[in-house]
């Protein structure tokens, strides 16, 4: 139990530290008088698609993968490619039917997990969910 639950907290520490990550490149060195000076690279840089970039993502990364993270007790990754491996059921088929209207095996083109970050077992990604349930519904009430 106890490792499951630090996998959480390490999931979360890992999505928090990968905010200044959105910024790294593979090649991204400050030259100062022709040689590298520094480099701003660190662990796993993004290779983003064509069109995306760090501020583009930014809100993709705060809102969706937070969620994932945070309320879904998965990995780093988006909330598409969570539902993704975890399709079955209703809700999750309409949500992803209802993106691959407008975009084409949205689910399965969406990302993998970042940072070398791994989902948490599934009694932790049902208790976690129901944990903010209860906290939003004491708060509301």
């Amino acid at each position: 139990m106890r490792e499951a639950m630090k996998n959480y907290g390490r999931n979360i520490w890992l999505w928090l530290r990968g905010f200044p990550r959105l910024w790294t490149r593979w090649n991204d060195y400050r030259y100062r008088r022709g040689r590298p000076a520094f480099s701003t690279r660190f662990g796993h840089p993004i290779q983003y698609q064509p069109g995306w970039g760090p501020w583009k993502f930014l809100p993709v990364y705060l809102f969706d993968v937070g969620f994932t993270v945070l309320i879904a007790a998965g990995a780093v990754e988006p909330l598409s490619t969570f539902m993704q491996r975890h399709r079955a059921g209703w809700l999750i088929d309409a949500a992803l039917d209802a993106i691959e209207r407008f975009d084409a095996d949205h689910g399965a083109n969406s990302g993998k997990a970042l940072w070398g970050s791994v989902e948490s077992p599934l009694w932790v990604r049902v208790g976690v969910p129901a944990v903010w349930a209860g906290l939003l519904i004491w708060v509301v009430a």
